[in-house]
C-alpha cells in the first residue's frame, strides 16, 4: 500500500499526523511504503516540484496538512469527494489500520518487484523494476523516489531536532512517472 502523506515543516499538526500514520502502518510491516511530500498548505526546505503539482493536482479543496493519500484511491479517503484525506480530526484519527486493510483487500492491477545495487566506488545506484499485469494496462506509469529518513531539522511544534522521515529527496522518474513496457514474458 502506496502511502503519500502530504506535510510541511511550519504544519502544527503534522507532527501527530506523522504519529497517526505510523500507528495506523505498525500492523503491516513490509506492507506499506510511506513517502512524505513536503507540500501542505505551503512550500518549506524540502519542497520538491513533483510534490508541489501532485498536490496541485490531487487536492479537491484548499491544500491541508497533515493529509494523506492512499494508492492514489478516493475508495480510500475519509472524503468521498477526494483521493487526498484528512489523518485527524482534531484528535481523531481519521487514518486508522481499517484504512490500510480497505486498500489490501483491493486486488491490485499489478504486481511490482524492486530491487537495487549500489556501488559504494562508484556511488551509483542502479534499480530495477519488473512485475507481472493482471490485466492489459495500456497507459500505465511507474514512479520511482529516493526518500531519506531521520533528518534532524525544525518542525513546528516539534522543535530544532525534529526527525524528518520518509521525506522525498528526488524524483527519479519525473512527476507522472515513467511508461510502464509490458511484454508478454511479463504480461
Amino acid at each position: 500500500v502506496l502511502i503519500e502523506k502530504f506535510t510541511g515543516q511550519s504544519c502544527s499538526a503534522c507532527p501527530n499526523g506523522a504519529e497517526v500514520i505510523k500507528a495506523a502502518c505498525s500492523a503491516f510491516e513490509g506492507r506499506t511504503i510511506e513517502v512524505a511530500h513536503h507540500e501542505g498548505f505551503s512550500v518549506d526546505a524540502f519542497t520538491l516540484k513533483e510534490s508541489s503539482e501532485y498536490a496541485n493536482f490531487f487536492y479537491s479543496q484548499p491544500k491541508f496538512s497533515p493529509a494523506v493519500m492512499t494508492d492514489r484511491n478516493v475508495a480510500n479517503s475519509e472524503n468521498p469527494e477526494s483521493v487526498v484525506g484528512r489523518v485527524t480530526d482534531n484528535a481523531t484519527p481519521l487514518f486508522t489500520d481499517a484504512t490500510i486493510e480497505h486498500a489490501l483487500a483491493t486486488i491490485a492491477p499489478l504486481n511490482i518487484n524492486i530491487s537495487h545495487t549500489y556501488n559504494e566506488a562508484t556511488r551509483q545506484l542502479t534499480i530495477t523494476v519488473s512485475g507481472e499485469a493482471i490485466h492489459e494496462l495500456p497507459t500505465a506509469r511507474v514512479n520511482g523516489w529516493l526518500t531519506q529518513s531521520n533528518i534532524k531539522a525544525f518542525q513546528t511544534k516539534g522543535g530544532d531536532d525534529y526527525s524528518h522521515n520518509h521525506a522525498i529527496r528526488a524524483s527519479l522518474t519525473g512527476t507522472w512517472g515513467e511508461p510502464l513496457v509490458l511484454t508478454s514474458e511479463n504480461k
